[in-house]
């Protein structure tokens, strides 16, 4: 069975980037470019992974994680961040945080631990 992954990211070489980096035979991996648009994406698609950036234009990936969280209490989640956004999304209900700048390999790494073994 395919893992879902949603990659949530305003701009397009970050998001083109993992998904790109993401996109084997065992996972299906869908975009978003902001909050609401991925909130639509979730109400209508089960994912096991979420991947959010935290600035983004019309909801930051804090108030998208809120969102999610509430809905959804057990979905898994990533956020990408600088140090200083990576407590506010700790708060809003990230499993675990990415600092950019990230490197592919850290990505696949974690990504790895949590559709195969230690989250999911």
């Amino acid at each position: 069975m395919k893992r879902k992954i949603l990659i949530v990211d305003d701009d397009d070489q970050i998001r083109n980037l993992l998904m790109a980096l993401l996109r084997n035979p065992d996972f299906e991996v869908d975009t978003a470019s902001n909050g609401e648009e991925a909130l639509k994406l979730i109400e209508n698609k089960y994912y096991d992974l979420v991947i959010t950036d935290y600035d983004m234009p019309k909801m930051n990936g804090e108030e998208f994680l809120k969102n999610i969280k509430k809905r959804f209490p057990n979905k898994n989640s990533i956020g990408i961040t600088s140090t200083t956004h990576e407590k506010a999304l700790y708060r809003a209900g990230a499993d675990l945080c990415i600092h950019k700048p990230f490197t592919l390999q850290e990505i696949n790494s974690v990504v790895s631990r949590f559709i195969n073994d230690q989250y999911v």
